[in-house]
């Protein structure tokens, strides 16, 4: 988490940091919308520094690598699948590489699902459980 005090001192300004693993660009843009109305319920000054990976581009390894080097300081890992009933392999691969080289303790995990009978697909419960071995908050919304 990055925090940046304004200089007048009555002001805290908190920056987390979300990286978002996708496969429909406007699922996408649904959960970067959805990080931005929580900054503005939030009563203190805070923003979101989203940063969107395709799932698709985690196939390539070079990119694979540089999502875990983006995502290695994220608060928040936000998955925006709207496709994949079930984690594919390079999306497994990626979990242990980022978990590896994960630097915030006290991440989180979120699933987003376009339907609430989502919560009970093998992606779901799969991320659930990553999250559970990693000692990581898992968060869901349909």
């Amino acid at each position: 988490m990055n925090a940046i005090a304004i200089r007048d001192g009555r002001l805290f300004e908190m920056t987390l940091k979300a990286a978002v693993i996708y496969d429909d660009f406007d699922f996408a843009t649904r959960a970067a919308a959805l990080l931005e109305r929580v900054a503005i319920r939030v009563r203190e000054a805070m923003k979101w520094d989203v940063k969107p990976w395709r799932l698709d581009v985690l196939k390539q390894s070079s990119l694979a690598e540089a999502a875990v080097a983006e995502a290695a300081d994220a608060d928040l890992i936000v998955f925006a699948l709207s496709k994949a009933p079930s984690p594919p392999a390079e999306l497994t691969a990626w979990l242990e590489k980022w978990e590896a080289h994960r630097q915030i303790e006290d991440t989180a995990v979120m699933v987003l699902s376009p339907d609430e009978r989502d919560a009970a697909t093998p992606l779901w419960h799969e991320l659930k459980q990553f999250a559970g071995r990693h000692g990581l908050a898992f968060l869901s919304k349909p």
